[in-house]
């Protein structure tokens, strides 16, 4: 983002939207985070084991 400039910035547009696409990445890694988390609490709970 730092290297694009002010027009790294634009929402959408014919240029693309980096600006989206940076945003979107840092909350997949948040979603997926979140989905091991719940997986890891449902799976111990199915086998009986300890939290």
């Amino acid at each position: 983002m730092r290297a694009g400039g002010s027009a790294a910035l634009e929402w959408g547009g014919d240029r693309g939207g980096r600006a989206e696409d940076w945003l979107r990445s840092k909350g997949n890694s948040i979603e997926g985070g979140t989905s091991e988390v719940m997986l890891g609490i449902i799976s111990r709970r199915i086998l009986g084991l300890p939290g």
